[in-house]
């Protein structure tokens, strides 16, 4: 506080208060005692005339205005409970606001300054609520002249008169008082009082937002308050609050249309000022109103009740009498009545205006003396009509003031300016009515004026554009430097809007450098700086006004700064970066502010400043430090102006040191080095890029990821891929996960690649990586979803056949099993592998378990046939799987030769291979190998697999006959004829029996031999051949067909026997008479167990066969295959078999009796079907051997019992 702060505090200390605020001078002698009925009166109608208001501050009228109020003493109260009531005080009177046009809220307003002194302690508030009375505001005003030490920012609020125009200018200068007039309408409801309210704020706001330098503190105290009233006055549907809807947004327009706001606001004002403007409600209301006034002035007329009528329309009353006059008896006095009982009513002036001598007839009432008391506008227009019938009127200051109420009216301003006929007149006129004549009237005036003397009397702060429009050229030129005297003190600069020529400008320029020796404040200096962009000054010329401007004090220095700053913005140019910051270096850091920080960053973006790269890197390293000028300003435009922050750090980026761009990066503004970063980074060399690759992913890894977000997105990839930190699990997975972001699929993938012409090395690089992030151990999901992009990529199967040609590790081999998994192209691969000549044989038949093209298959084949097939013979195995290529099957037919002897050359080691490809080869067609057989023959007996035994069938018979030369051979052409004996023709049946037929000696021969029976036709002719091959029926005869039966297990070979029975019988009853068993006994068993024929005879060999049953163990087989033959061919002989067995079983004793219990056993095992029908003829028999009186006997029977109950199922038992 300052010494003369301090003396007059204590001046106001000892000076006695001098009166009060008096609203009524007639009840300025009534005790509080007596003016407390006045109190309780005006609240009750304060209470029935607004009842929301009064609802909304009940608490507080009560409180201010009860029994209780009469005893309160503010200046004994503590400074707390002052606070406390001020706080409260203050509520009422924003609630009280709209109202206070009526006398009875004035009333309340009266009693407040008695006993509350609010005219002391709620002075702002008090001038504030009383804004729409003249009256109120002279008894202000009176209060302060008698009481100097009111200082308060709301003082020259009283100077306005409450004139619109005037409280518009004044508004301008403080935001307070924006804050005061702008809070009621944070609570008013939509009735007549509030809309009245709004309507004065429109009229404020016309003057106040004329122009563009309004301070944005009090642009967004308006734009906030009207937008919040009118959201709250949308939700009620009376017509009232409507009109309030509609003056709020017409408040909004017009400050839209002169004054930037941002985008958000802008939209939403934008959205109601394209309405239409008058919808289709408010056309229904016009004329509802319309009939309802019809209707009331017809019923007016017809019983002259004007009460209603009055009330509810006055106005509109009043403009029909005056027209219907003649008609009306008693027109003049129900208009005198009307403007009498509602002298504050909206649009009276205008009425009295519009109608020229009504003005004149009030002044006849006994009322017009109070009325002009309430409304001195009315009595000033009674006397100007009185004067046009000739009274005259003196220009003086106080009948001149008198005016405020009824101008702007180009018709009284006339009437005033023909009063005028010299220079003291036109100077008294000016001074008093210039804030009030309507810009017609000084246009026009200003015409007539041809000296300067009378011209500046038209030059205050608000008509400085009407006067440098209206003035002479050459008069404004040639007392320029007056001109410049008397502007240059006014707050906001007004173009001069002149054509001059470049002499012109350079003389006036001089002029105005030579005044700036004169006018050195601060002000002065606002104005010079516009002053010397208007009349083209250069940069350094206004460069030159910081010099001036630096020797103002640290406090001063503000204003003028931004005002060269805003001109500064606007130009084109160079500049130094030193200089640049030394204009901003001249403020303290507590002045700049938004504004300030905003204009330097226009400047930095509008002109080219030299070396501003250390600015940009000191407003970020000092942005938290509160003394640092460039930190505080990057602070301001920290949030809102990131856009303009980032555009002047993009234009200098490149100025930035090394080391200054790896210390900015590393802070939290990245983001404003966002778009600076990205368009140097592709100059940087690579090193440099690396670095800050490198340090990015430092610092995602700590959390903090917003410098690789922008690296990432504009730093080439394979810069990406080849700055990754050794050894660092997190550095490659990060780099991996966002290079391959991008690649979304295999086909977007390779798009990508295709555009980049280091597409491969990009490839190389990915690929490196995930062999790298392998090696780590990363999780194998990640590294699979890796693969799952990369692999598709279109070099992939050449790297990898590079990387495996060099040394396939098993990490490459996975990759490679992965990429087969994945459903990918294994043809590329091969081929790729074949080009490079690799022969790991475990990759490529890996490879080809997947199915490559045939001719990556042929082309394999060739490149493995090539070299020798140590290693490589599994690969000839699986492409020789491919059966269906006819490519492959070609390529082998014309190649033949040469891999059946490149296969064959390694049947010593891999002779089970060669075995299979050569099964292979012969399986492919028929008789295509047949010139290979001899080595094929060769290789079966070295491998002894019989598969390829199995595949020889696909050779013709004859070439395998060809080269049969030992045993070995013949086992081997057994097989053959096993593997192909229903597919033999008739000439090679013909050609085996005969090849067989003179083998007969060898045991295979004739065992195979057995074998050709299913398929000869004529089995006799074979054996008249063997006997003839025989000698007949000798015993090598009987010798080689006991080997052949033994070897026949079908028994077609023994049924053709049928054609030499009778020889062979006559040998099986020589044999029996002799009590011996030759080999002739089995051949006859097989014989008889598969013979077909009806007509042989039985009962000799069977007479013979059961004499010596016991001697030879062969016989009860022989009568077994015998019972056989008789039941499937002759049952009747079969049961007299069994019949003759059991007549002998029962008669035998000993050895013979064993011998037929098992001669039984077996023939009943042979034929169990038969069993069933031979029990009944049995059961006898079966009687007495289990009745013998030998043990062993009954056991033998009773076991032969369970064996018919296990074989045919039937109790034999039952047939006893």
């Amino acid at each position: 506080m300052s010494i003369a702060e301090q003396l007059n505090k204590v001046r106001e200390k000892n000076v006695k208060e001098r009166s009060r605020v008096v609203i009524f001078r007639e009840w300025i002698e009534e005790p509080d005692i007596l003016f407390y009925s006045r109190v309780e009166e005006a609240v009750e109608l304060f209470q029935l005339y607004h009842d929301a208001a009064y609802e909304r501050a009940q608490k507080y009228i009560t409180s201010f205005t009860d029994d209780q109020s009469q005893n309160s003493r503010r200046d004994r109260m503590t400074d707390r409970e002052n606070a406390l009531l001020s706080k409260r005080m203050k509520l009422l009177l924003e609630t009280l606001t709209p109202y206070t046009l009526h006398e009875y809220v004035q009333v309340i307003l009266e009693w407040l300054i008695r006993r509350y002194r609010i005219d002391k302690y709620e002075f702002d508030y008090l001038v504030s609520a009383t804004i729409q009375v003249p009256s109120i505001h002279s008894a202000i005003e009176m209060f302060t002249r008698r009481n100097p030490f009111m200082n308060s920012a709301v003082v020259s609020l009283l100077q306005c008169r409450c004139i619109p125009q005037l409280i518009g200018k004044d508004l301008a200068k403080n935001t307070l008082i924006n804050v005061c007039i702008l809070k009621p309408l944070l609570h008013i409801e939509g009735n007549k009082d509030t809309a009245v309210y709004a309507h004065f704020l429109e009229k404020v706001s016309e003057s106040l937002f004329v122009e563009s330098g309004i301070p944005e503190e009090v642009v967004c105290e308006w734009v906030n308050s009207l937008m919040d009233c009118r959201r709250r006055m949308k939700t009620q549907a009376s017509k009232e609050s409507q009109e309030i809807v509609k003056r709020l947004e017409s408040i909004l327009i017009y400050i839209r249309a002169n004054h930037e706001l941002i985008d958000e606001i802008e939209a939403k004002i934008d959205e109601f000022s394209d309405a239409p403007a008058l919808p289709t409600e408010a056309v229904v209301d016009s004329e509802n109103v319309l009939y309802r006034f019809s209707t009331l002035y017809a019923h007016f007329k017809e019983t002259a009740e004007k009460d209603e009528i009055m009330q509810e329309y006055p106005i509109e009353l009043m403009s029909q009498l005056v027209s219907e006059k003649e008609e009306v008896p008693g027109w003049l006095d129900i208009i005198k009545d009307t403007i009498f009982t509602m002298p504050e009513q909206e649009g009276i002036m205008d009425f009295l205006l519009e109608k020229t001598g009504i003005a004149t007839l009030l002044c006849t009432d006994a009322r017009y003396k109070s009325l002009a008391k309430k409304n001195p506008a009315i009595d000033v227009l009674a006397r100007i009509e009185r004067e046009a019938e000739g009274a005259e009127l003196k220009i003086t200051k106080p009948a001149l003031k008198s005016f405020y109420g009824i101008l702007p009216n180009r018709r009284i301003e006339a009437w005033i300016f023909k009063k005028v006929s010299k220079y003291s007149e036109l100077k008294t006129v000016l001074s008093v009515l210039l804030p009030v004549l309507s810009l017609e009237t000084i246009h026009a005036e200003m015409l007539k004026v041809n000296d300067w003397a009378s011209a500046v009397l038209f030059l205050d702060e608000a008509h400085v554009d009407s006067f440098v429009k209206n003035i002479s050229r050459d008069l404004l030129v040639s007392h320029f430097s007056e001109y410049i005297d008397a502007v240059s003190k006014y707050a906001n600069y007004t173009p001069l809007g002149l054509s001059l020529s470049s002499e012109e400008k350079a003389s006036l320029l001089e002029i105005t450098r030579n005044s700036l020796k004169r006018n050195t404040t601060p002000a002065d200096m606002l104005f010079m700086v516009h002053l010397y962009v208007d009349l083209g000054a250069q940069i350094e010329d206004l460069l030159a006004l910081h010099e001036k401007i630096s020797l103002f004090p640290e406090e001063e220095r503000k204003r003028p700064v931004k005002a060269l700053l805003s001109v500064l913005s606007t130009m084109r140019g160079a500049i130094s970066s030193t200089v640049l910051r030394g204009i901003i270096r001249s403020l303290d850091a507590f002045d700049v502010d938004t504004t300030i920080s905003l204009l330097f960053y226009r400047t930095a973006l509008s002109l080219s400043v030299s070396e501003f790269g250390a600015f940009i890197a000191e407003s970020i390293l000092k942005a938290d430090e509160s003394e640092s000028v460039e930190g505080k300003m990057l602070r301001c435009l920290r949030k809102d102006n990131i856009d303009l922050v980032s555009a002047v750090f993009e234009k200098y980026f490149t100025s930035l040191t090394p080391q200054e761009i790896m210390h900015v990066i590393t802070t939290e503004y990245i983001d404003l080095l966002a778009a600076g970063l990205t368009k140097a980074f592709v100059h940087f060399d690579l090193c440099f890029q690396q670095d800050i690759i490198r340090l990015s992913m430092e610092m995602e890894e700590s959390g903090r990821s917003a410098l690789f977000d922008i690296i990432s997105k504009n730093a080439p990839y394979a810069i990406l891929l080849q700055s990754v930190i050794p050894n660092s699990k997190h550095s490659i997975t990060l780099v991996l996960d966002t290079v391959l972001s991008t690649f979304i699929d295999a086909d977007s993938s390779a798009s990508l690649l295709a555009q980049n012409a280091e597409g491969a090395a990009l490839e190389a690089l990915l690929l490196e990586k995930l062999i790298q992030a392998r090696k780590m151990g990363i999780n194998e999901s990640v590294l699979c979803n890796w693969e799952r992009t990369i692999l598709p990529m279109p070099n992939i199967p050449a790297l990898l056949a590079q990387l495996v040609k060099k040394a396939p590790s098993q990490i490459v081999r996975g990759i490679i099993s992965r990429y087969l998994k994945k459903n990918l192209c294994p043809t590329a691969l091969l081929f790729v592998f074949v080009q490079n000549q690799i022969s790991d044989s475990a990759i490529l038949s890996n490879i080809l378990k997947y199915s490559p093209s045939p001719r990556s298959k042929v082309l394999l084949l060739r490149s493995v046939l090539m070299r020798p097939l140590k290693n490589t013979l599994p690969l000839v195995f699986t492409i020789l799987q491919d059966k269906k290529s006819s490519l492959l099957r070609y390529y082998i037919q014309s190649r033949l030769k040469h891999i059946v002897k490149c296969v064959l050359a390694q049947k010593d080691t891999q002779g089970l291979l060669v075995t299979k490809i050569m099964c292979n080869l012969i399986s492919r067609e028929k008789n295509v190998m047949h010139p290979y057989v001899p080595s094929l023959m060769s290789l079966v007996k070295k491998t002894k697999k019989k598969m390829l035994v199995r595949k020889l069938s696909n050779i013709n018979l004859r070439y395998i006959m060809e080269v049969v030369s030992d045993n070995t051979d013949m086992l081997i052409l057994k097989e053959y004829v096993q593997n192909k004996l229903s597919d033999l023709e008739p000439e090679d049946v013909k050609a085996l029996t005969s090849f067989y037929i003179n083998r007969i000696d060898s045991r295979i021969a004739a065992k195979t031999l057995v074998t050709l029976f299913e398929v000869i036709k004529n089995p006799q002719e074979v054996w008249t051949d063997i006997l003839k091959k025989t000698e007949g029926y000798t015993p090598r005869f009987i010798n080689i067909l006991h080997c052949m039966s033994k070897s026949d297990t079908q028994g077609i070979c023994m049924a053709s026997l049928s054609s030499i029975y009778s020889r062979l019988e006559s040998m099986l009853i020589a044999a029996l008479e002799e009590n011996t068993t030759s080999e002739i006994v089995y051949i006859m068993k097989k014989f008889f167990m598969h013979e077909k024929s009806t007509l042989i005879t039985i009962s000799r060999i069977l007479e013979l066969s059961l004499l010596i049953i016991s001697n030879h163990k062969s016989i009860p087989g022989l009568v077994s295959a015998l019972f056989y033959s008789q039941a499937v061919n002759n049952p009747s002989e079969a049961e007299g078999i069994n019949h003759a067995v059991l007549v002998e079983l029962t008669k035998a004793e000993g050895n013979r009796k064993t011998a037929l219990f098992n001669t039984l056993y077996k023939m009943y095992a042979k034929y169990p079907d038969f069993i069933t029908r031979i029990l009944g003829q049995s059961a006898p028999y079966f009687a007495i051997l289990l009745e013998s009186k030998d043990a062993s006997t009954r056991k033998k029977a009773e076991h032969l019992m369970k064996c018919i109950t296990s074989l045919s199922g039937e109790d034999p038992y039952k047939f006893l």
